[in-house]
């Protein structure tokens, strides 16, 4: 045995992975020019599983469960390297590594693919969402990019590998009340999963697909402009048009919740700003009525700050929420099977997932390279991320990947939607524009999870 500790899988976790037979997987793209010498790319992503235990793990089956088994002596992250042909091939082999499984028996929740041109370049970095999230996921290309460079850098081997509950605040695990309320409840679950939940079939959907779009560099400038201007966060203003886009493609039934992942980080102290984490709660969005899927100006910028508002209360009023349903999930793996069978069999396709991963913190130039783009950050979890809308902005331009399947959205219908929320964000952002002059707000944008 070349095990030296381990821990077992949280249930979030263990949702996220569920048996390891469908894809769970996020995905980023960076463009680059330049050149990268192949024993960098190696050496960076040996620093890389040094740095990060979880990238040092198999998962195998303990007392019932999985669990992360932390080798000594781990596998390689996976690179393969395929020749260049186009400056569109790094869509479709990001498409298909989105939804190729790892075999977490035996290779690490990473790998890479380097598709290697003589002057330009992509890496396809790709990660189980069980270990990472958007946010991680490209705090980990960028530090594949820095050891890329040729500088010897000293790397500290790290090994603690914390269960969710240590990363808690020790106030919340001390607090006795909290723990009798998470006992009830939980209890009160999971007989109620045991006596209604019957087997039942999964459902089943149509082909995996995603629209990709970038805004040009002065489009996203007018943007920013015109959102700070208006006292409103680029995110809220890009969900809400997205919001209106989707609710005149398939009516306000067919979309009944819009929902925002936040990043955790802020509420665990315990755990770093580097550290691989793949966990994310959300909040509701609630837009309100909307019309047929446009608004005036000075209404939809209405609606915005309205809807920026709501988003903020719920934000502040999210830890405690938080903790209570977290730990109270780790009560309830006894009935583990009982919820995914649950789960699978409930129709996808009612809820839009909006995801904002903020401006990417990440270089441009490198010792050899340059990076151009950062490209579709993208999620998948399980048989349809129906439907998924991914943000960012890099290099001063917003980035788009919207997700879902041929089912649940026919892609006709996606690319329509795309095209009614660009149109409605450049006609709020257009050139002869007037904004009112007001103060920059504070920032309401706490997605960061793809």
């Amino acid at each position: 045995m070349n095990a030296s500790s381990g821990r077992p899988l949280s249930l979030f976790e263990r949702a996220l992975y569920g048996d390891g037979t469908l894809p769970g997987n996020v995905v980023v793209t960076a463009c680059i020019e330049g050149r990268i010498e192949p024993a960098a790319l190696l050496r960076a992503l040996g620093h890389a599983q040094a740095r990060h235990p979880l990238l040092r793990c198999l998962i195998v089956e303990r007392e019932g469960r999985p669990w992360f088994e932390l080798r000594r002596t781990p596998p390689q992250i996976p690179l393969r390297i395929i020749d260049r042909r186009s400056d569109e091939d790094w869509v479709t082999w990001s498409d298909r590594e989105l939804q190729r499984c790892f075999d977490a028996r035996r290779e690490p929740l990473a790998r890479l693919l380097w598709l290697r041109g003589e002057h330009r370049s992509e890496l396809v970095l790709i990660c189980h969402h069980a270990i990472c999230d958007g946010r991680a996921l490209t705090h980990l290309l960028g530090e594949l990019l820095r050891d890329c460079d040729g500088q010897e850098r000293a790397v500290e081997t790290r090994d603690a590998l914390p269960g969710f509950a240590d990363l808690l605040p020790a106030a919340v695990r001390a607090d006795r009340g909290l723990q009798r309320s998470i006992r009830w409840r939980a209890a009160a679950l999971a007989l109620a999963l045991r006596l209604l939940v019957r087997d039942r079939p999964a459902q089943r959907y149509g082909a995996i697909y995603r629209e990709l779009w970038t805004l040009d560099e002065a489009a996203s400038r007018r943007l920013s402009e015109q959102c700070r201007a208006q006292r409103v966060s680029a995110y809220v203003a890009i969900s809400l048009a997205f919001v209106l886009a989707f609710r005149a493609v398939c009516g306000a039934r067919r979309i009944q919740r819009f929902v925002a992942p936040v990043d955790m980080r802020s509420l665990l102290p315990n755990i770093g700003d580097d550290d691989l984490f793949g966990i994310a709660p959300t909040v509701e969005l609630r837009p309100g009525k909307t019309g047929a899927g446009t608004a005036a100006p000075e209404e939809f910028w209405t609606r915005a700050r309205a809807l920026q508002a709501d988003l903020q209360r719920k934000i502040e009023v999210l830890p405690a929420k938080v903790y209570r349903n977290f730990l109270g999930l780790e009560r309830l793996h006894g009935v583990f099977e009982r919820m995914a069978v649950y789960g699978r069999s409930r129709r996808a396709g009612r809820q839009l997932t909006l995801s904002n991963l903020g401006r990417l913190s990440l270089a441009q130039d490198y010792r050899g390279f340059h990076l151009r783009a950062v490209r579709a950050i993208s999620g998948v979890v399980g048989a349809t991320p129906a439907h998924q809308l991914v943000i960012s902005r890099y290099a001063g331009r917003y980035d788009f990947a919207l997700s879902s399947d041929q089912e649940s959205l026919p892609r006709a219908q996606a690319l329509e939607i795309r095209e009614r929320a660009t149109a409605l964000l450049l006609a709020l952002t257009a050139p002869q524009t007037q904004p009112r002059a007001e103060p920059a707000p504070a920032s309401a944008e706490p997605v960061r999870a793809a």
